[in-house]
């Protein structure tokens, strides 16, 4: 009789037990993972967009964000599943209110990744105080003065529209394939 139920037992134990597939690390590609930004002034909001692409076999599961600052705020999900070969958006809003001065930030992106778990991303600005004298060029930017366009100023302060608004160190200009070498 024991050795029915025994074996009874052998038969259901596998129904009862879950399956569960063990994730591997993987590898991630992000475009200008180190970015320099244009001079803004204090107040405004600097919004920022990373492409991160799963270049590995496994699927990347993001379990946190975490940006070094208040100041820093993630408009994307913490918890983001991207399966091998596809890319997701990760959007992020700087709000340089709280801030005068040279600006720099780290976005610390947990999950599986190769070695150490952690990928990190960043950028720095200068945050400008806003002016009191108003013949100043933030009149010409917002367009107070209409001739501040016909002499090109406005073009000047805000670039081409070709342009990201940003810029990257020489061997940061393209895509970089982030491993454990690279990780910080």
């Amino acid at each position: 009789m024991m050795k029915k139920i025994f074996i009874i037992i052998l038969l259901i134990l596998p129904f009862l037990v879950g399956c569960k597939k063990v994730i591997g690390p993987t590898t991630v590609s992000v475009v200008d993972s180190v970015r320099h930004y244009y001079p803004i002034i204090q107040g405004e909001k600097l919004k920022m967009i990373f492409e991160i692409k799963n270049t590995g076999n496994q699927p990347l599961v993001i379990n946190d964000i975490q940006p070094s600052s208040l100041s820093l705020t993630n408009t994307t999900d913490n918890d983001v599943i991207i399966m091998p070969g596809m890319a997701k958006p990760v959007e992020f809003v700087y709000d340089s209110s709280m801030n005068l001065g040279y600006v720099h930030e780290v976005i610390r992106i947990f999950g599986n990744l190769a070695t150490k778990g952690v990928l990190e991303l960043s950028f720095d600005t200068n945050v400008v105080s806003p002016t009191q004298d108003p013949v100043d060029y933030e009149i010409f930017y917002t367009g107070e003065l209409k001739e501040a366009e016909i002499h090109g100023l406005k073009k000047a302060v805000d670039g081409n529209s070709e342009t990201k608004g940003y810029y990257v160190d020489n061997h940061d200009r393209n895509m970089r394939k982030i491993n454990s070498t690279d990780i910080r």
